[in-house]
């Protein structure tokens, strides 16, 4: 697995929420800014402040489809983020567990890996050992010989 911020996601969701907020507020004030300035019956040739605040209404609609749509995107990103985490963590052997845990799960690795690495050396030292007795015994064949050659 590459080296990914899987908290880039949710920093993302965080920009784009307080981005919708603004957004709210900017039209909650327009939507102020028309009552304030409506009055009954609407002047000849204006329009009402039911047609206003529908034409800004619809604006504000299209722009939370807008923002649903990409708080959709992001939210199936982070849940692929998250699916590759769970991923990663159950092919290491570490899912499920907390820190704790794949602490000692590793101390546990560390120590079979200490077992396996002393008993190649036990039989790396038997083999020398055999190599060694071997030679000796060579050495020893060649003495006998090369004094039967003498004789």
């Amino acid at each position: 697995m590459k080296n990914d911020d899987v908290s880039e996601g949710s920093r993302e969701l965080v920009d784009l929420s307080a981005e919708a907020i603004s957004s709210l507020g900017f039209h909650l004030s327009q939507v102020g800014q028309i009552i304030s300035k409506s009055q009954l019956p609407p002047n000849k040739g204006d329009r009402s402040a039911a047609y206003k605040l529908k034409e800004k209404l619809d604006m504000y609609q299209g722009y939370t489809d807008e923002v649903q749509r990409r708080r959709n995107e992001l939210e199936q990103k982070m849940a692929e983020d998250f699916a590759r985490l769970k991923a990663w963590r159950a092919q290491s052997g570490t899912e499920g567990k907390g820190l704790v845990e794949e602490l000692e799960a590793l101390y546990g690795k560390v120590r079979q890996q200490d077992k396996e690495i002393k008993n190649k050396q036990k039989q790396i030292e038997e083999e020398q050992a055999k190599v060694a007795e071997l030679n000796e015994a060579v050495a020893l064949r060649d003495r006998k010989s090369d004094s039967l050659a003498k004789d």
